[in-house]
């Protein structure tokens, strides 16, 4: 019923493997594969691989010896990588050679429908051959096998691809002929590989998709797309793999994929894709910043939000499939907990969502409700990331129920805390904002390490004469710094030199007064005001120097988010001039307000309402009697992605997980 007219393809892939005992275990693996197809769809068809790119892999056979790109390349093969690479660009730029890109189909087709017989019979007998050799898959059971041997794609909607061409491709430049199966080298052998097909196809292409062979092109690519081939590389050479995705992050926009691997003692190993980050517990950036995290299997699971629901209840974006697994111990460390549900609920599922910049709140995790106890059971919350309990309508919008909650945890066990705990109740004040993001650890860091920094003067090109001017005495804002000189001494070498041999500094400016009548100046940037009280502020009569030659080094190029790291920082006159005052800004995120712009504070009531929206005039923004018991959400329309809710606590704005409810790292 759901193949077809594709219903003869499947069924020749039944009969081929029914005609021998030998083949009952491909058999029941072509069965694994049919009966769960219903749950996978894509946009193309079953093709194994562009033949127009065929021959040139086949040129790169010649150079298994470059595997390890990074070790010594002896020079005559070098000649002949060059002269490959160019035959190969020749070839996909011109002429009746070119690659003709595929024309996919423009609406998704299940796989029942779509699935070619002779591909899933060769993909199926390499998949099985790789079980019985690989030492990583060998102590698979059969269900192991399916689900990390075995599937064609790495997700429901990913692309098919071929096992046994890929083997083709990868398998003598990952695993040497003497059979080195260490996971570490074969994953650092392929991501050198894809470096070296990078170099020598380019990115020849203004327009078109190869497909999953893109990732073999010099183009920008996402972790989606990474994760998905390395996954199906894995697993056509024998090494169980699967794509597992993060819904979110606690407080940053985005979600991530990743892969996860077993080892031959059936260990899981999570990475990066084409990262040497395997089993590393941090694999290249902060994990307590990830959320919930759930793994794509091929067939589906009796535990999922799909199968686990009532006949017609509605799920989450993202819960939608039967073939996800929660997998979130694997990174985080969770905790089962139990919450209270109204009375009368008719769903049996319902959800626990948290803060997101895109659409203010997003689900990442589900409880199954026991009608007898009143309560819903969550297998896997993560303490100290805020939540917001809802269920989903007949709609499927989520309805919010209660205060905002997280958990704390002690020893093996968890504790829920309200959130409306840590407000004042029944109190208004009058509130500055100035911020719609915290300055983050390594920023604060950064600016820490600043202290004792000097600038100096000189007359000299080699700086001899140098005479210190200022120091650094304190942890510079992420604003502009203001160090007043005294003396009147002209010079025509300004030098920051940064304490610990790295400049921090993402701008500068060299300031001096308008009656010295310079030519060389320009205005310099405006005045930043935080505070009503600012606002009076005497305007200083001052200019920005003009240097002798245009500097386009970072620290000049009015962007606080990146600095140089070098050791030392040469303003340089035509002749010698007073300063009278230097101006730094400290690299930042660029977290704070600016004059101008559209600004939206929310509040959570049963979800995100809006308080005002206003156009900021200043560099804050004020609100007269505002009320301190809700937890607030200041959006900036006009720019930047960063931004997290916050309490009033004493006067001032605390941000979630930096002032308040802070979550040490998973140790």
């Amino acid at each position: 019923m759901f193949a077809g007219d594709n219903r003869a393809e499947l069924e020749k892939v039944l009969k081929h493997y029914r005609q021998t005992l030998e083949d009952s275990l491909k058999y029941k693996a072509a069965c694994f594969l049919i009966s769960n197809m219903r749950w996978h769809e894509n946009y193309e068809d079953t093709v194994s691989f562009n033949c127009d790119l065929q021959p040139f892999f086949q040129q790169i056979e010649a150079f298994h010896a470059l595997r390890w790109i990074g070790s010594n390349v002896r020079t005559e093969k070098f000649g002949r990588l060059v002269e490959i690479r160019d035959s190969i660009r020749n070839a996909l730029s011109h002429g009746k050679n070119r690659i003709a890109f595929k024309r996919f189909l423009r609406y998704a087709i299940s796989d029942l429908k779509n699935m070619q017989a002779d591909f899933l019979i060769t993909h199926i007998d390499h998949a099985v051959e790789r079980w019985q050799v690989s030492p990583y898959a060998k102590s698979l059971s059969f269900s192991g096998f399916c689900e990390y041997i075995l599937p064609y794609k790495a997700m429901p909607d990913g692309w098919y691809i071929h096992g046994k061409t890929v083997h083709g491709l990868l398998g003598n430049q990952l695993i040497d002929r003497d059979s080195c199966w260490n996971m570490h080298e074969i994953i650092l052998r392929y991501c050198n590989f894809l470096s070296t097909i990078r170099v020598l196809l380019g990115n020849s292409f203004s327009e078109g998709s190869l497909g999953w062979q893109d990732i073999f092109l010099d183009r920008r690519r996402d972790c989606i797309d990474q994760c998905e081939f390395e996954v199906q590389a894995m697993r056509a050479l024998g090494i169980p793999a699967a794509m597992v995705s993060c819904v979110a992050n606690r407080e940053f926009v985005g979600k991530h994929h990743y892969c996860t691997f077993i080892d031959t003692s059936g260990k899981r190993q999570v990475a990066n894709a084409e990262s040497n980050y395997l089993g590393r517990k941090y694999w290249g950036y902060t994990l307590n910043y990830r959320l919930n995290a759930f793994q794509f299997m091929y067939g589906a699971q009796e535990d999922s939000p799909y199968m686990l629901r009532r006949k017609g209840e509605q799920l989450p974006p993202g819960f939608r499939l039967p073939t996800i697994k929660e997998v979130t111990p694997d990174i985080r460390t969770t905790v089962p907990m139990k919450l209270s549900v109204p009375k009368g609920m008719k769903n049996r599922l319902v959800w626990l969502y948290t803060y997101s910049r895109e659409e203010g709140t997003v689900a990442v995790t589900w409880g199954v409700v026991n009608e007898k106890s009143g309560e819903a059971l969550f297998k896997y919350v993560i303490p100290g990331v805020v939540y917001f309990p809802a269920y989903l309508n007949e709609e499927g919008e989520p309805c919010f129920g209660g205060e905002p909650l997280f958990v704390e945890k002690h020893g093996e066990e968890g504790q829920w805390v309200n959130v409306g705990e840590m407000m004042k109740d029944g109190k208004s004040e009058d509130m500055v904002f100035t911020r719609k993001f915290p300055r983050k650890p390594p920023m604060l860091q950064l600016a820490n390490e600043m202290i004792g920094s000097k600038f100096y003067g000189a007359n000299r090109a080699d700086g001899s004469d140098r005479v210190e001017l200022c120091r650094i005495e304190e942890r510079p804002g992420d604003y502009w710094n203001e160090y007043r000189l005294k003396g009147n001494k002209a010079y025509r070498y300004y030098i920051f030199e940064p304490v610990n041999g790295r400049s921090e500094a993402s701008e500068l400016e060299f300031l001096a007064n308008k009656n010295r009548e310079y030519a060389n100046v320009a205005e310099m940037s405006p005045r930043q005001i935080f505070s009503p009280q600012d606002t009076l502020a005497e305007e200083m009569p001052w200019v920005r120097l003009l240097p002798e030659t245009p500097d386009e080094s970072v620290e000049f190029d009015g962007n606080v988010q990146t600095a140089s790291d070098r050791r030392q920082v040469v303003f340089k006159l035509k002749e010698p001039q007073v300063v009278d005052c230097i101006r730094l800004v400290p690299r930042n995120a660029d977290n704070i307000l600016y004059p101008g712009e559209d600004c939206e504070l929310l509040y959570w009531d049963k979800g995100w309402k809006s308080y005002a929206r206003v156009k900021s005039r200043y560099n804050y923004l004020e609100f007269k009697q505002l009320p301190t018991d809700r937890l607030y959400w200041l959006k900036n329309h006009s720019r930047g992605k960063e931004e997290v809710p916050f309490l009033i606590i004493d006067g001032k704005q605390q941000f979630l997980y930096y002032d308040v409810l802070i979550s040490p790292l998973d140790l």
